[in-house]
């Protein structure tokens, strides 16, 4: 009895490593029943703190009999414990209640319904697609964000694309909001994304290019790199005109890991940038075999490179292992 109490009391704790010990003892103990009566007993309280507690620790105990109270918990009075009972049934996984998620994205407060995108993101599988979709018109920017996001983490989410754009190309919106948007399109792949990235992209400053306060050029940059696509390619090139060498390196960087796509006219236009970090990449390409295309400007900017390199290193005569006082 003293150990059921205890634990009772472990996986009601403010602490998240607490509770899921506590809750993978209960789920594998002979009393699970005894702790899931007890815990569905509280759900009953007038105290909505009880009831909140509750919620959690079945969401940790995570075992199929919690399913039903915690649905119902979604339509409890306070949005307390409507968001635990989302972020509980998150944790257990059963992409049966996608339904009550999708439901709860209706939910008058809003960290309810981050809750259940969450959720949802956590449940993956198709069904959690169109409710997640349906969120990237939610009323409120935190929600939208978060469904943007998670559709990018969903396989097979192609059907979100063309509401991905609409987020994108909406610049009533905020730019974490349409940052998340073409990072989702970037992961999913689409190459219909191609021109709306580039057009995000050709529309920011070079003030923006250079300082990128808020991570959204890098973004619609990492974005059309992994594309993959000679039009993104040319995109990012146009980005720099009028920028700084910081702009000039974020291309390079961006593009690294699909170098061995460059056409020779690529790796022209980016030699062309005649900048440090970018004369950098080229040299590390160049070192790796990743410049398959034969761009002789490139190739000397490369060489060039290189050569600097082994001039700051000290030559092999030079005894690098002699202490100081020796």
């Amino acid at each position: 009895m003293l150990w059921l109490r205890w634990t009772l009391d472990a996986v009601r704790s403010e602490s998240g490593e607490a509770r899921r010990r506590a809750g993978v003892k209960i789920r594998h103990s002979r009393k699970c029943s005894r702790a899931i009566t007890a815990l569905l007993a509280e759900l009953q309280s007038a105290d909505r703190d009880v009831r909140r507690i509750a919620v959690r620790a079945l969401g940790e105990i995570a075992e199929p009999a919690v399913l039903g109270p915690l649905v119902a918990a979604l339509s409890d009075p306070d949005f307390h414990v409507r968001g635990a009972a989302a972020s509980a049934l998150g944790r257990l996984g059963d992409r049966s209640a996608a339904g009550s998620l999708a439901a709860a994205l209706s939910d008058s407060d809003s960290r309810v319904r981050l809750a259940a995108v969450h959720a949802l993101e956590q449940l993956e599988g198709h069904a959690a697609l169109e409710p997640l979709t349906t969120a990237l018109s939610d009323r409120d920017y935190a929600v939208q964000r978060a469904a943007a996001l998670a559709l990018g983490k969903l396989e097979k989410s192609e059907t979100a694309v063309g509401p991905l754009l609409i987020t994108l190309g909406d610049r009533q919106r905020p730019r974490d909001v349409r940052s998340a948007a073409a990072w989702a399109l970037g992961r999913i792949g689409a190459p219909r994304a191609v021109e709306p990235l580039a057009a995000a992209l050709e529309v920011t400053t070079p003030y923006d290019r250079h300082f990128v306060h808020d991570g959204f050029t890098d973004t619609l940059a990492g974005a059309l790199a992994s594309l993959g696509d000679s039009r993104g390619v040319t995109a990012l090139l146009a980005g720099c005109t009028g920028a700084s060498a910081m702009a000039a390196c974020t291309l390079a960087a961006t593009l690294s890991h699909a170098a061995r796509r460059l056409t020779a006219d690529d790796l022209a236009a980016i030699a062309s940038l005649e900048d440090m970090y970018v004369r950098t990449y080229l040299a590390d390409w160049n070192q790796d075999g990743q410049m398959e295309a034969d761009c002789s400007e490139a190739k000397r900017l490369a060489r060039d490179e290189l050569r600097n390199r082994r001039r700051s290193v000290p030559p092999d005569s030079i005894d690098g292992d002699r202490k100081p006082w020796e």
